[in-house]
């Protein structure tokens, strides 16, 4: 046997750390045991069952730190990830009743922003496209935009619509700008089972409300904090998550505005989390306000070792076997004129349509070309450098859409986690948590 390449080692505190990337298990560990281990790893030496205490090799073995055959292991993750792109009880559905808004924040993919919203001959076509699934058990929703709650109408008709054919497991959630939350909102949130509310906050009071201002409203901020204490008074069973967009320009607010999000919303079911706005020096030109990803991972880092300010990054590492959805044939995204896409981030750019619904509910005028590179291309299972890398199990390859890029397009997209050369740094932490008592999961 020998040690697995998934194997990592580090000490804290005096003790003696091993964590396996590919079962997920972080192991303490004697000394000896350690020098061992690393000795053999170091070295490429094979390791004796009999030098070993029998409890502790079958723990080894059994989580993976040592191995028989190491490209064995990246078969055994790979066995895991290739049945899911294929499941079909299962689809996570993004719809965008609109992609009008309100407002016109410089960093924002819809440039155009047309009028119009979902008409119920769309609707009907969706309803009848996951019909046509008979395996289907579960949808996850998720409502996208444009400003999605500017069609709350349509968001209600299409829920009444497809409540009335699936009477299966169903969830929603909702990435907004809060703005529109109000009283007459919030009932039909709660009806058609909204779970999450994703709010994008761009920096502080003043910040966001230079990006996101309106002409007869120039403090959207404290609306949109109005409208969230309404929300979680309201309808507390509804997790509001606020995401930050995090850049250069705003990275020394993040803490202070954490905080005073923190304090407004304590012991309400709100989270808070960096929404780290990434230069993956795409086509090696490098943008000045965002970060890269030694930059983001320091980031992170600091604002727990400077400000003990938690972040869901810091979540112990998680390698559930699961890919970006645009790998999965049953996802799909949908317009409000029903070209559907693989990629949410692709909604209402035509040129990135993997087709279009007909009336009958079938995806019709299908783009093979695109179609084939978003499930198939740049895939890290082909890619030399992500076959034979330790992250892979906890990475998965990063983001396919910045792969595609990369492999079609001559881009430089960095890919990789924010754990890579980072990750004895993230696990100090979690075992620090860990030993105070507290679950990081």
């Amino acid at each position: 046997m020998k040690v697995s390449i998934y194997t990592f080692f580090f000490r804290s505190n005096s003790k003696y750390y091993i964590y396996n990337t590919l079962s997920n298990a972080l192991l303490s560990i004697g000394e000896n045991i350690y020098i061992d281990l690393q000795h053999a790893r170091e070295t490429g030496h094979t390791l004796e069952e009999n030098s070993i205490d029998p409890d502790l090799w079958g723990i080894l073995k059994n989580k993976y730190f040592i191995t028989e055959n190491q490209k064995d292991d990246f078969l055994l993750y790979k066995s895991m990830i290739l049945p899911i792109r294929g499941q079909k009880n299962f689809m996570h559905l993004t719809l965008a009743p609109t992609m009008e808004c309100n407002f016109r924040c410089f960093y924002c993919f819809e440039k155009e922003k047309p009028k119009g919203r979902m008409s119920e001959e769309t609707m009907d076509a969706i309803v009848k496209h996951i019909e046509s699934i008979p395996e289907l058990q579960k949808i996850y929703l998720t409502w996208f935009g444009g400003e999605p709650l500017i069609a709350i109408d349509q968001m209600e008709i299409f829920y009444d619509k497809l409540m009335s054919k699936f009477n299966k497991e169903f969830s929603s959630n909702i990435i907004t700008t809060g703005y529109f939350l109000s009283e007459s909102v919030i009932p039909i949130l709660r009806k058609i089972n909204i779970q999450s509310v994703q709010i994008t906050l761009d920096g502080n009071k003043e910040r966001h409300n230079k990006i996101k201002s309106t002409p007869d409203n120039k403090d959207v901020f404290s609306r949109v904090l109005t409208n969230v204490d309404l929300l979680t008074d309201t309808a507390p069973e509804i997790n509001v998550v606020f995401r930050i967009n995090v850049t250069h320009d705003n990275m020394a607010e993040y803490a202070s505005l954490f905080n005073l999000l923190a304090n407004r919303y304590q012991n309400k079911n709100v989270t808070i989390s960096p929404g780290i706005v990434q230069d993956r020096n795409r086509r090696t030109f490098k943008n000045p306000h965002f970060l890269n990803r030694k930059e983001t991972s320091e980031f992170i880092l600091d604002l727990w070792h400077t400000h003990k300010i938690y972040t869901p990054w810091l979540r112990y590492p998680n390698n559930n076997c699961t890919e970006c959805a645009i790998r999965d044939q049953r996802a799909v995204s949908f317009d409000p004129e029903g070209y559907a896409y693989k990629c949410w981030e692709m909604i209402g750019q035509k040129r990135f349509a993997i087709g279009k619904l007909s009336k009958t509910g079938k995806i019709i005028d299908i783009n093979q070309t695109l179609l084939n590179r978003q499930l198939y291309g740049a895939d890290p299972f082909e890619d030399a450098q992500c076959t034979t890398c330790a992250y892979l199990p906890i990475c998965e390859g990063g983001c396919p859409i910045q792969r595609i890029q990369n492999e079609f397009d001559n881009d430089n997209n960095d890919v990789c986690s924010i754990y890579k050369d980072y990750l004895e740094d993230f696990l100090k932490i979690h075992i620090a948590l860990k030993d105070a008592g507290y679950e990081n999961h």
